[in-house]
């Protein structure tokens, strides 16, 4: 018997990069009143994806968003190349690419691994690990191991 993907529908689809675009915005621009918009209240947020990292809750994720100093410089993050496959649950995988620049006109980048529900407010992101490719972590490239999970399954 063959297995036939589940696929997204195209507004699905949109509302799922929306949420991923407008997730950016909000942590860029500090509006952690508004991270109930884009994440859920049980996300999880792995920062750089390194061994023994650990995640932060939202409520983590707030705080420390809230204790940067307002002159505190801010990185441009940018968020491109997004891919999405459905799980079996309902739930949507998306692998995106990120540039950052920071203030010193330096720029990192890497891969943002997001899991996302459908809410009854609408697609949340509920999970959302970010691994660092340049500049690359001390002993190069991080294992794959990190990213296996966020490439094309069959369901």
């Amino acid at each position: 018997m063959t297995v036939v993907p589940r696929v997204l529908q195209p507004a699905d689809v949109e509302a799922v990069r929306q949420t991923i675009a407008l997730s950016i915005h909000v942590i860029d621009n500090r509006r952690s009143d508004l991270f109930h918009t884009v994440f859920t209240a049980d996300l999880r947020f792995v920062p750089t994806g390194g061994e023994g990292d650990q995640g932060l809750t939202l409520s983590e994720f707030q705080q420390q968003l809230s204790q940067l100093p307002a002159d505190y410089p801010r990185p441009d993050h940018h968020t491109h190349d997004t891919v999405l496959f459905e799980n079996a649950d309902g739930s949507v995988r998306a692998r995106s690419r990120y540039l950052a620049v920071r203030p010193d006109s330096t720029v990192t980048s890497g891969d943002c691994l997001d899991v996302l529900v459908r809410t009854d407010e609408g697609w949340r992101v509920r999970y959302r690990r970010l691994v660092r490719r340049i500049p690359q972590p001390d002993g190069g490239l991080r294992a794959t191991s990190w990213s296996d999970d966020w490439w094309p399954a069959a369901i």
